[in-house]
């Protein structure tokens, strides 16, 4: 990688870890690991999570999302989790906004992807 880019990568990258949203997921995350069980269902919710929306299928995803939000409705109702969730939700969203806004000054072809070839 040229030494210019990852040098203003690392200057992104330290810039988000000083926003607020970075520092109040680590405060949350931190709560969370005092409770091992408690941070251990958490991880099973976002890995359930993560692995539908990458792998799932699309005809039955909101019927499947809609059972992983009620299989771990208690869980989630825990103010620790949800703050911790709420904050990785921004870090992720900042990132995904990140990498649009790169997508938008870069002529990088992504329409393959919206089209259908089958």
């Amino acid at each position: 990688m040229d030494s210019k880019i990852e040098e203003k990568a690392k200057e992104l990258a330290n810039l988000i870890r000083n926003s607020q949203d970075y520092k109040n997921y680590l405060l949350c995350r931190e709560l969370l690991k005092e409770e091992p069980q408690l941070y251990k269902k958490v991880n099973r919710f976002r890995r359930d999570n993560f692995l539908l929306q990458i792998e799932g299928e699309t005809e039955k995803l909101y019927d499947e999302m809609e059972k992983i939000q009620n299989d771990f409705a208690p869980v989630r109702r825990d103010i620790r989790v949800s703050g911790f969730l709420q904050y990785e939700h921004h870090l992720c969203m900042m990132i995904q906004q990140i990498e649009e806004l790169l997508m938008e000054d870069l002529d990088f072809d992504v329409e393959f992807l919206e089209e259908n070839y089958d």
